[in-house]
């Protein structure tokens, strides 16, 4: 499948992701794992968190943006839209 966006625009969309470290002790919202590969988030992985605060592998996330622009369970495009400052 070919990406019709250009690069910069993944980059600012991709821009607003946190990427955190995950640390089983991190909280509640954490503790059910990754809803795109639906595997459980293990101590040490790199994570990322959308602006509407749900979390994902940052690799699920990434291939994810390849091909849409917004959240996978909400949908929300909140802070990801390429025209948000």
């Amino acid at each position: 499948m070919i990406d019709s966006r250009s690069p910069t625009s993944y980059s600012s969309i991709f821009d607003a992701v946190v990427m955190k470290i995950f640390n089983g002790g991190d909280g509640e919202e954490h503790k059910s794992g990754c809803s795109i590969c639906l595997k459980e988030f293990e101590n040490g992985i790199s994570i990322g968190e959308l602006p509407c605060s749900h979390v994902f592998h940052m690799r699920c996330i990434a291939n994810w943006f390849a091909r849409g622009t917004n959240c996978p369970l909400c949908r929300s495009r909140e802070g990801l839209s390429e025209n948000n400052s």
